[in-house]
């Protein structure tokens, strides 16, 4: 669950209306169109808007802050003891009697924490085991792939190598033949009679030089072009359609050749008869044509028998496309089972992708809890180290303070006692006593007499021990060494410095706890903040000199007409810090500092811009 509060930099206990200038003055920071090309200032951007319509909403508010203290609630709830552990419990239970109880709670959280972390943690490994084994079995699957599809080229090549033997068979039987075709041919021409004849084995023999032409260029594609295996099984069911169609034609051809021949044949068995009977005595020119006859009928026969060899050699052809067509069927078969296993393993990549992003987000959203509680964590450890620093600061003050009373009492009856002094006091001190007990009872020795006694009494304890070999004579009488004195001062300057360490300690604390308010303050829209943060970071006495962000707190201030905000900004354009110096700006600055009526800034432009008056002004802040 993300902080919303510590994306605003927010308390949970802000108002609707510093949610809104909080989001105001950091939106103008982070907007895309002030930082173009800046994917952080985006990203905080876009977690703002989240944050914003969100903490806005009365009634999504109510229900986010319900289910941190539920989420808390339920850590908390296997805490416990801690307070009772603490070596301050007494004095907490007694003076933060809340404080303490939520310091254990938070330490229980986030003991709860780290235990969600161990877990994420394990979820992640598992994510990690699922992914290896997603991997492996994508390696396992390209392997087996590989395999079958070099085996399929294996015995894509060996019937390619077999067609192609057929095809050269069927191509040299297929070249005899025409051979012997066009003999015949030429030997008919001669008889004179076969010229329907010699169009049709010419338009034959044409087609089919062609079709060989494209059977030989369709096997050596199919020898090169094994990666197109998709295109290519179109392209040849494409080439059968339009081999087919050839064929039929070359049928017709031959059938049409084949008529012609016998209504030649007809018409010169009609010529022969004609002949017969107009010269039926001429025996040797009866015996020509009868000749004549049997030679055209010869080559009728021979035509008809070279019509059916060719009508074999178009049905062997027709076999072996169809074989052809069945192995392209059978490859698509392959290529569409490859399909529907590949379709498989992508499934199972995106159900393991989904998987490892499931656990991702929640390792990421834990992460983000655990953020949240390291930060609540943190702050009362702070409140804790607060805490433990006044309560040493108060028992080693109490501890000495008893010293001092056990020393006061061992030498209340001697002349220390008599001056209000302790047995170390250095010379000055003796006097200073002196002189301050005896205005003190000379005044009172007025109204009682008593006190004249003890004046004679501070004299003469005075003499003594303002007189060094007095004095250490007098110590020697009443048992005071100088061992005992040095013992003392020892302690005295432990003590000092211990008081001096934690008294810094707490001071260090109690500044940045000061800067880490006036830092809300400021980003929640309170001018008089913004500038004091801005002139801590222009002066670099307290904080590191920024004067960049000096000048940005100041321009925030002067958007809400602060004085001093304008006031600042003059002096700024006037040093040159963190912009360029432009007295006419600074001129402008001053002047709208002068009409709210902010005095400093009349006696900076009476100067004439003096950096001794700036310098008084800083250091009066």
């Amino acid at each position: 669950m993300k902080n919303y509060y510590k994306t605003m930099g927010l308390k949970p206990t802000a108002t609707e209306k510093e949610i809104k200038s909080a989001y105001r003055l950091l939106a103008k920071r982070y907007h895309p169109d002030v930082n173009p090309g800046n994917a952080a200032a985006a990203e905080k951007f876009a977690d703002l808007t989240e944050a914003y319509g969100i903490l806005s909403d009365p009634a999504k508010k109510a229900e986010y802050d319900r289910q941190v203290s539920e989420m808390l609630q339920q850590r908390a709830g296997q805490g416990g003891g801690a307070f009772n552990n603490n070596p301050y419990s007494a004095y907490a239970q007694n003076q933060y009697p809340n404080g303490y109880a939520q310091y254990a709670q938070a330490q229980a959280q986030y003991a709860q924490a780290q235990a969600q972390a161990q877990a994420q943690a394990q979820a992640q490994a598992q994510a990690q085991a699922r992914q290896q084994q997603y991997a492996q079995a994508r390696r396992q699957y390209a392997q087996a792939q590989y395999a079958q599809q070099h085996q399929q080229q294996q015995q894509y090549a060996q019937q390619q190598q077999s067609f192609a033997n057929r095809y050269a068979q069927y191509a040299q039987a297929q070249q005899a033949q025409i051979q012997q075709l066009v003999k015949k041919v030429a030997e008919a021409q001669k008889a004179g009679y076969a010229k329907g004849f010699e169009a049709g084995t010419a338009d034959a023999t044409r087609k089919m030089t062609i079709e060989s032409d494209k059977l030989k260029a369709e096997i050596e594609i199919m020898k090169h072009s094994d990666a197109e295996n998709k295109a290519e099984i179109a392209r040849l069911k494409r080439q059968l359609d339009a081999t087919e169609s050839d064929f039929e034609a070359m049928k017709i051809g031959f059938f049409d050749a084949e008529e012609k021949m016998r209504a030649e044949i007809d018409a010169l068995d009609a010529e022969l008869e004609k002949m017969r009977e107009e010269q039926a005595g001429k025996s040797k020119r009866a015996a020509s044509d009868s000749e004549k006859i049997k030679s055209l009928k010869e080559k009728l026969a021979e035509c008809e028998k070279t019509t059916s060899l060719l009508k074999s050699k178009l049905a062997e052809t027709e076999s072996s496309l169809a074989e052809t067509t069945g192995r392209l069927l059978k490859k698509e078969t392959a290529l569409t089972d490859m399909k529907l296993e590949n379709n498989k393993l992508s499934a199972e990549k995106k159900f393991f992708e989904d998987e490892y992003e499931k656990a991702r987000a929640l390792v990421e959203q834990q992460k983000e809890e655990i953020e949240m509680l390291n930060d609540t964590v943190s702050q009362w450890e702070d409140f804790s180290d607060s805490i433990d620093t006044a309560e040493a600061m108060k028992n080693l003050k109490s501890q000495w303070e008893k010293e001092l009373r056990e020393a006061k009492k061992k030498l209340k009856n001697t002349y220390y006692g008599k001056l209000g002094i302790l047995h170390n006091a250095t010379e000055e001190e003796v006097k200073e006593s002196f002189r301050k007990i005896v205005k003190r009872y000379t005044k009172k020795a007025e109204t009682d007499k008593a006190y004249e006694v003890k004046l004679q009494e501070v004299n003469e304890a005075f003499k003594v021990l303002s007189n060094a070999k007095k004095r250490a004579a007098y110590n020697a009488e009443i048992g005071v060494t100088d061992e005992e004195i040095a013992v003392f001062n020892e302690d005295k300057r432990k003590h000092e410095e211990s008081m001096e360490r934690l008294e810094n300690e707490q001071g260090e604390r109690d500044f940045w706890a000061y800067v880490e308010d006036l830092m809300y303050s400021a980003q929640t829209g309170d001018a008089e903040s913004q500038v004091k943060l801005g002139e801590m970071y222009l002066k670099g006495d307290e904080l590191e000199k920024d004067v960049e962000q000096a000048v940005y707190w100041f321009k925030e201030g002067a958007k809400l007409k602060y004085p001093r905000a304008y006031f600042m900004l003059g002096v700024c354009f006037i040093l040159g810090e963190g912009v360029e110096k432009d007295t006419d700006k600074a001129e402008g600055f001053l002047k709208q500092a002068v009409k709210a009526g902010y005095e400093p800034a009349v006696r900076l432009i009476e100067s004439g811009y003096s950096t001794e008056v700036i310098e008084d002004e800083l250091d009066n802040q």
